[in-house]
């Protein structure tokens, strides 16, 4: 069995990220979910989430995915989504007023 499998993080700007890694885990509207290689195949709905990827040298990387979707081939991992952002490049203040409008608009 592979150590590590091919992800792809694509928004509609930009490929965002691609690579191999031996563990993604984020999650869907069903609940998180851990993706290793030799998944079964998936398709699922993402949720906004904190998305972590592992890599074969024990390293991990965290970032930012909004909604989207995921689809788990034995091959590979497609991380489709609106948006993704590694937590460097989050901007606080834009992150702040989005969180305000959204208060708003629930109350």
């Amino acid at each position: 069995m592979s150590s590590k499998i091919k992800l792809n993080i694509l928004t509609p700007m930009e490929k965002f990220y691609e690579g191999d890694v031996s563990e993604v885990n984020t999650s869907t509207t069903s609940g998180g979910i851990g993706i290793l290689p030799q998944h079964s195949p998936f398709i699922g709905l993402l949720i906004p989430t904190v998305t972590k990827l592992k890599f074969d040298d024990g390293s991990e990387k965290s970032l930012f995915t909004s909604t989207g979707i995921l689809q788990v081939t034995k091959e590979e991992i497609k991380i489709i989504v609106d948006d993704a952002e590694w937590p460097e490049d989050i901007d606080i203040d834009r992150a702040e007023q989005a969180k305000e409008r959204a208060e708003e608009r629930i109350a």
